[in-house]
């Protein structure tokens, strides 16, 4: 709800952004709940359940765990270096310069303000880069990003996101 009203106040390519982010997380959601599954209690289609590893009625189950491996360490590898950006002043200026002034990547440019200006920001998103590189601690750093993810949003929709360029 928090991207759509980003994207809708945004317009333009980077509101474009902030929707496209608000589906991303509607296909995540559905698909953590097994789109119902354990809500409605209906039982897993016979076809699916000889196929998912956990007889659930989702697609990413589907897929080899291994290879989540992959997806999250590079994405802790991201997060690392969006934080490095963030924490030093010049890199910090130069990127969101640069990210506010291309329609589409104002998103970029204020999650690095937020997390600028936001230490606990910062502090969440370090933990969970740090969690995304071991398997052990995956469901955690989900937590983590989600939980790190909505504070940046609550901070978006209520300071308003960029629509234009302007200085950290």
């Amino acid at each position: 709800v928090l991207l759509v009203l980003a994207g809708l106040r945004a317009g333009g390519l980077n509101g474009a952004v902030y929707l496209g982010a608000a589906i991303v997380c509607f296909f995540v959601a559905g698909e953590e709940i097994s789109w119902g599954q354990w809500i409605f209690h209906w039982e897993t289609p016979e076809a699916m359940a000889a196929v998912n590893l956990q007889h659930e009625t989702n697609l990413h189950n589907l897929i080899n765990p291994r290879l989540y491996d992959l997806v999250y360490a590079v994405a802790g590898f991201a997060l690392l270096a969006i934080a490095l950006i963030a924490s030093v002043p010049v890199w910090r200026h130069e990127v969101s310069r640069t990210a506010f002034q291309y329609p589409g990547l104002a998103p970029l440019g204020d999650f690095i303000k937020w997390m600028a200006t936001r230490p606990v920001g910062l502090g969440l998103i370090l933990a969970t880069a740090i969690l995304l590189q071991h398997e052990s601690f995956e469901e955690f750093s989900e937590f983590m990003l989600g939980f790190a993810l909505l504070d940046f949003m609550c901070r978006v929709t209520r300071n308003g996101p960029a629509r234009t360029t302007y200085a950290l």
